[in-house]
């Protein structure tokens, strides 16, 4: 009977750069894996198969979703994942490709004060950012002294 790590690999094809996954694949293109009790996501399974606990999030250096090569990802926090998503132009939306670099602390300043008397919509088209990154700043998630 194979082990659960035996089953991962072999649903790995190694390439001469990264070591794809073959398997099951969820709707944002990551591969994920039932390690017998629940699904992972496959590169976070290779981590911990090969490091250990994962401290924080999973950063692949690559930046190719279905790689689990072990040298291609790495332990960062949300705010690494963040800053290398926007230093490679890698942003969800056209629209929000380097925005979130020009805001400066003037800037997160003026935003707190205009909420709530306009929408976070209204605040995001004002300095040409996503609400979802207004609501960021306005719960300290996004920003210079974002933890």
């Amino acid at each position: 009977m194979k082990t659960r790590d035996d089953r991962f690999w072999d649903k790995v094809e190694k390439t001469d750069t990264c070591w794809l996954w073959k398997g099951n694949k969820n709707n944002c293109g990551y591969g994920y894996f039932w390690n017998g009790e629940k699904r992972v996501l496959a590169h976070r399974y290779s981590f911990e198969m090969m490091f250990g606990v994962i401290k924080n999030c999973v950063l692949h250096s690559c930046d190719v979703r279905l790689c689990v090569r072990p040298d291609h990802i790495f332990d960062g926090t949300r705010q690494d994942n963040m800053k290398d998503m926007i230093s490679k132009g890698r942003a969800k939306h056209p629209s929000m490709r380097g925005k979130w670099t020009k805001l400066n602390p003037e800037h997160y300043k003026e935003i707190k004060t205009l909420w709530p008397e306009m929408t976070l919509h209204e605040i995001g088209s004002k300095f040409g950012i996503s609400y979802a990154h207004v609501w960021g700043v306005l719960h300290g998630k996004v920003g210079e002294y974002a933890i």
